[in-house]
């Protein structure tokens, strides 16, 4: 049995395990909130974004897909004609406010004084370039193929070790664990601790026959409701035969709840809560040793879509990969054999290295602002990136000159890590 283990069985636990072969899935249940139960429902949510990664997936897997522009309006409220009272009507993006999106994010925020880091919602422009396929009979086709790989283990996890996942029944001992299931559910189980909350709040999703009046005439995919009512967005996949929207409400509704909300002549299809329909970001969510997140409620990051775990799965890159490429470059300038022979030629070359190294390292500060007596200019994130690089790549030749593979690595890193974190620890235990 594989020491490589999936956790999860949902869309992305599936495409990560699609990609690695070597990797088992540990899961009660295959395709998550897409399977049998609820495709019909979740289809309507999804907007699979049009990017090179997700159309490489659906070629491989031999999905029909076709492109598809999404329009986006906003609802908002405007003075009646005759003064007397308000009125809802419906705008494009560029009539709408930045205090219309604000009001939008903090609604579905349920925090009036939320400050968002953009105001982009789904996107900064009039429409969202999508791709235009059956994501449920994607989903059918990796569970079938991971399935008659004999790679599903129908297991629930109970708790995570730094080594094994253990269920109910016995534990996978593994070399690499991705998790794709909700972070608070991982740290929940998980052997050790995450010393920050999680913050998510709920939204409740609703089918219905039909959309508000304001919407029955116009084109569109999705509708921001920036007015009092509950609803914050509205969408709708505009297929020929589909004649379903999809309402979502900020909190937890129940039934007469949501009806209450609904347009007077609407039917309600069917309604689902989600405690994590809206997740606030942290980056302090940071995955143990061997271990690695793949996808939005994994990650706790409310940005990744359908493309980046496709990425995360496409990509396939150690430190070896880096330490080879820097390798062959650097015996086009340095005798490698000597290298292991003559100290004076490692010294010799050390001494050329720093003095490059050393500018290097002078270019990340004046790529910033760090003169407090000169006049502030924009920064270009990218510049400092590359100036970052370049001295990484001196770095990796100094361990090349010293013999420092990327094993080696691993090992000191592991060994010096533990040094400095034990260090931290006594020093935290000292001042309480």
């Amino acid at each position: 049995m594989s020491d490589k283990v999936v956790l999860g069985g949902g869309l992305s636990g599936l495409i990560y395990a699609y990609y690695h072969k070597d990797h088992i899935i540990i899961s009660p249940d295959i395709g998550g909130k897409m399977d049998e139960s609820g495709k019909d429902f979740f289809s309507n949510i999804i907007f699979a974004h049009y990017n090179n990664a997700t159309i490489r997936l659906l070629n491989d897997i031999g999905i029909p897909y076709s492109r598809a522009t999404r329009p986006i309006v906003y609802i908002v409220k405007e003075k009646a004609d005759n003064m007397a009272g308000w009125k809802r009507v419906v705008l494009d993006k560029s009539m709408v406010s930045i205090d219309v999106k604000l009001k939008i994010i903090r609604k579905k925020m349920r925090d009036p004084s939320f400050e968002p880091l953009d105001l982009n919602l789904s996107t900064d422009d009039y429409y969202i370039d999508t791709l235009d396929f059956s994501i449920s009979d994607l989903v059918r086709r990796l569970s079938d193929k991971i399935m008659n790989e004999e790679r599903w283990h129908d297991q629930t996890a109970i708790r995570i070790t730094k080594e094994k996942v253990v269920t109910s029944d016995t534990s996978f001992p593994y070399s690499r664990l991705i998790s794709t299931i909700p972070a608070d559910i991982f740290w929940k189980i998980h052997e050790l601790e995450l010393d920050c909350e999680l913050k998510s709040g709920w939204t409740t999703f609703a089918l219905s026959d039909r959309p508000t009046s304001e919407l029955r005439n116009i084109q569109f995919n999705i509708a921001y409701d920036a007015t009092d009512s509950a609803c914050t967005r509205i969408s709708h996949n505009n297929k020929k035969d589909n004649d379903v929207f999809l309402y979502e409400f900020a909190g937890k509704l129940d039934e007469h709840q949501v009806e209450s909300n609904l347009p007077l002549d609407a039917k309600l299809i069917q309604w689902y809560s989600e405690p994590r329909g809206v997740i606030f970001t942290n980056s302090w969510n940071v995955p143990p040793p061997n271990t690695i997140f793949v996808g939005r409620f994994a990650q706790w990051k409310h940005s990744i879509k359908l493309g980046d775990v496709i990425e995360s799965a496409l990509f396939d890159c150690d430190v070896r990969t880096i330490f080879n490429r820097q390798l062959n470059f650097t015996k086009n300038f340095f005798d490698l054999d000597k290298l292991r022979m003559d100290t004076e030629y490692r010294q010799e070359s050390t001494r050329s290295i720093m003095l490059l190294l050393y500018p290097e390292l002078g270019e990340i500060l004046n790529a910033i602002n760090y003169k407090a007596h000169r006049k502030r200019r924009d920064v270009n994130e990218e510049h400092v990136k590359e100036e970052i690089v370049d001295s990484f790549k001196y770095l990796l030749n100094l361990m090349i000159i010293w013999g420092i593979d990327s094993q080696e690595l691993f090992e000191l890193f592991s060994a010096k890590s533990k040094i400095v974190e034990d260090r931290y620890r006594e020093k935290v235990k000292d001042e309480t």
